[in-house]
């Protein structure tokens, strides 16, 4: 349940903050837009490339990683939600460093609480209801 939230959480919103961003004060055009974009995803691959791997290395239990986590998203929507100019909705974008590692940790802290034997119908069942939340947060 933990890991659909996330999700819903991190799907849901996309298509209102490209509309915020095309819309007053921002009145982006598609390239800023897709820069943004970019940006956010971009934070992400670098936080799972560069900060997941240190936190491995410092032994960071996997429940401390993924309130920093949670900590990334507040900070993310928190920004969002104030931003009046692009340069605000950029370093909202930058937040997005601290989410990067809590999907894998998630499904980490899964594989753990499961016996060996029910770890393929547990992953399977995420997987489709990772599928249903994305389809249903693109209805929002």
């Amino acid at each position: 349940v933990t890991f659909q939230c996330l999700v819903f959480v991190f799907i849901g919103p996309n298509g209102l903050t490209v509309l915020y961003g095309m819309h007053e004060p921002l009145c982006w055009t598609s390239t800023t837009t897709g820069y943004f974009v970019a940006t956010r995803y971009a934070a992400m691959i670098a936080s799972i490339l560069c900060f997941a791997p240190v936190l491995v290395w410092l032994k960071i239990p996997d429940r401390n990683v993924a309130q920093v986590s949670v900590i990334g998203m507040v900070a993310y929507f928190a920004t969002l939600g104030v931003a009046k100019n692009t340069y605000t909705m950029f370093i909202g974008a930058s937040c997005m460093v601290l989410f990067g590692p809590c999907v894998t940790t998630v499904r980490s802290m899964l594989s753990k609480l499961v016996a060996p034997e029910d770890l393929g119908a547990a992953f399977a069942m995420l997987a489709s209801l990772e599928l249903a939340v994305s389809v249903a947060s693109t209805l929002t």
